[in-house]
């Protein structure tokens, strides 16, 4: 909300010895964070984001430090910090969060831990165990294949002058993915030889074929026909080979032809070996209907 005090959760220890604040960070859009820079910098004709998203933090945790009463102030935070590492783009839609693209660590001082969110690897920030992205428990895309999973445990003694004991519980891989990228001969021995060990439970695999000029529809309906008896599913298919220059209409109609959205796309699917039979005859019969309609 618009009241800094809202996001403040105040905590007692089991023995009702301590306090601890908890400054919660939400995702803020680019409308809040400049609402509070312009709070921060009223002179500005347009103060930077950044400002906005320091000032609103320096706000909350200031509130958090006198709510706390001498405990510690814990920090959450939905943003893209310098110096983090990103899985990749599928799992983690980009890197810039509410129109901030990055910002410092020091925008957090006076916070005795950051809890960080948004990016999935487990990682300190800064140099700093006490900024800190748990990451996902589970991977969430192929981008985090074979990436270790953890969930972070943190301890606080009475009183601020203590810091935190920070330690990290490693998870069991609780969704197995693998990714696999090469020609299709390579790649098949790969595959080959993971099913061969005889996984117990399923594996999600992703496969991107990145160089050669075999058929690939031939290659993914081989590659179907050797997993059908194991637990190895395939959930994602790439083509990642250089794309070559699409040629001009005058070289695949010829002279005479009754030229038509439909035949030119017959010929065009009649040279796509990346698409199965099945494929290119639905593709055709999608156009020939589209094109009845508006004749």
């Amino acid at each position: 909300t618009d009241n800094p005090n809202d996001n403040i959760v105040v905590l007692d220890s089991a023995d009702g010895a301590m306090k601890m604040a908890v400054a919660a960070g939400p995702f803020a859009s680019g409308a809040d964070l400049f609402n509070f820079a312009r709070t921060a910098m009223p002179e500005a004709e347009r103060p930077d984001a950044r400002a906005g998203f320091a000032e609103y933090y320096k706000r909350i945790i200031a509130l958090a430090a006198n709510q706390a009463a001498g405990g510690p102030v814990v920090v959450l935070g939905h943003c893209s910090v310098s110096g983090a590492k990103v899985s990749d783009d599928d799992s983690e839609r980009g890197r810039s969060i509410g129109g901030i693209d990055v910002v410092d660590n020091s925008v957090f001082e006076g916070a005795d831990y950051v809890a960080l969110g948004h990016y999935h690897v487990p990682q300190d920030v800064g140099g700093s165990k006490t900024v800190r992205y748990s990451g996902s428990p589970i991977a969430m895309s192929f981008g985090e294949a074979g990436q270790r999973k953890s969930v972070t445990v943190v301890e606080f003694l009475p009183g601020r002058e203590h810091d935190p004991e920070v330690r990290t519980i490693e998870l069991t891989e609780y969704t197995p993915l693998r990714f696999f990228k090469g020609g299709t001969e390579s790649v098949k021995e790969e595959v080959r030889k993971l099913r061969d060990e005889g996984p117990k439970g399923k594996i999600y695999i992703g496969v991107a074929i990145t160089e050669g000029e075999d058929n690939l529809a031939e290659f993914w309906s081989d590659l179907e026909k050797m997993l059908e008896d194991s637990e190895i599913v395939v959930l994602k298919r790439e083509n990642r080979r250089p794309r070559t220059e699409v040629p001009p209409i005058e070289s695949i109609v010829e002279s005479g032809d009754d030229i038509t959205p439909v035949t030119v796309a017959k010929k065009v699917l009649d040279k796509n070996t990346d698409l199965s039979p099945e494929c290119r005859q639905e593709y055709l019969e999608i156009i020939e209907s589209i094109w009845r309609d508006v004749r």
